[in-house]
């Protein structure tokens, strides 16, 4: 569907905002009407998709959802069952890595099986299926979808799951699809420290040797556009061309309080304990502008050797953190964060 927005007239923020809140006045009243639902044991076919988190419009995400979701009740206790496809965001395939469910005060993490999706080139794959435990029927639930793509920030967003509960249809076990799929499909496999390996992210490339970690972790590569990047921009001459990143590596996270908002600062930071090969991939600042490619540690610049190989600049380091692609003028610089106030 092509839309021309020449032909679209704008609304007043404060009529948004009116809208808004007698949307979500009418789903609360909505989403509390078929609570506890009375339902036999069995397998249900139930439609489903993925909405706004406030407004009545669906998710950027509903085309990677299947449109049609499993609910198996069994004493009381319902599980409903989803399955997903990969995603276009902005030119980036995305999968999702995780899905959380309101559950009282936190939202709790999905479980997930068939990891059948790749998105990359790493050996990684992402699950196709997730499980989510019921404990009221209503027509929407409260959940953070987490993709891990860039345009998102990397950070869970906020969506309903929708459930079509006047079109609930029950079903036999052999019919039944996602069910089936979650029960027998590929099982992510277990983490070995003894094992070397290679994660990828954003085409940010990882790799470490064996016993290099001791637990599995999620590497996460972004720009770094905060605050703190202002701040490192003061190591190098304003004539300079400056790209900085920072690179981690991060836990699972099980459960997310309500409201949270930094939600990356409770992953715990699994540390390194080893040489890294650290594939940076190539963007603005081009091999033939000869750059310098920098670590900061501890407010310092540590000038770091690297080679060029499959697109990316390549550089060793026991250590993740903050790095930094210069393309250089010849002119002084100042060395340590800080160092610019002397000049004043």
């Amino acid at each position: 569907i092509i839309v021309n927005l020449n032909f679209i007239q704008a609304k007043s923020l404060s009529e948004e905002c009116d809208e808004k809140i007698e949307f979500q006045s009418e789903l609360n009243e909505k989403s509390s009407e078929k609570e506890f639902i009375k339902l036999e044991n069995g397998i249900y076919k139930v439609p489903i998709k993925l909405m706004h988190a406030v407004e009545d419009k669906l998710s950027m995400g509903n085309v990677a959802l299947n449109q049609t979701g499993e609910l198996l009740v069994e004493n009381g206790q319902a599980y409903l069952f989803i399955n997903v496809n990969k995603i276009q965001i902005q030119n980036i395939t995305a999968g999702l890595v995780n899905l959380y469910y309101l559950d009282e005060k936190n939202y709790i993490s999905a479980e997930a099986n068939d990891y059948s999706i790749q998105v990359d080139e790493s050996l990684e794959r992402r699950p196709s299926v997730f499980k989510i435990s019921i404990k009221k029927y209503s027509y929407d639930l409260e959940v953070l979808v987490d993709p891990k793509v860039e345009p998102m920030g990397d950070k869970p967003i906020k969506a309903r799951l929708h459930i079509d509960l006047d079109k609930i249809k029950k079903i036999d076990l052999k019919e039944s699809e996602i069910i089936e799929k979650f029960n027998t499909g590929i099982k992510k496999p277990l983490f070995n420290s003894n094992l070397a390996g290679k994660k990828i992210d954003k085409s940010f490339i990882l790799e470490f040797r064996e016993n290099t970690f001791d637990e599995d972790f999620n590497f996460y590569a972004n720009k770094l556009t905060s605050d703190r990047s202002e701040e490192i921009n003061k190591l190098f001459s304003p004539l300079d061309i400056v790209e900085i990143y920072k690179l981690e590596t991060l836990g699972n996270l099980e459960e997310i309080p309500y409201g949270r908002e930094d939600i990356q600062s409770l992953r715990k930071n699994i540390l390194p304990k080893g040489i890294m090969n650290i594939g940076i991939p190539v963007k603005s600042i081009k091999p033939e502008d000869n750059p310098n490619i920098y670590q900061i540690k501890d407010g310092i610049k540590v000038n770091l050797n690297y080679s060029i190989k499959d697109g990316c600049f390549f550089i060793e380091s026991d250590s993740l953190g903050e790095f930094v692609v210069v393309k250089e003028e010849k002119v002084d610089k100042l060395n340590k964060i800080g160092d610019f106030k002397k000049m004043k």
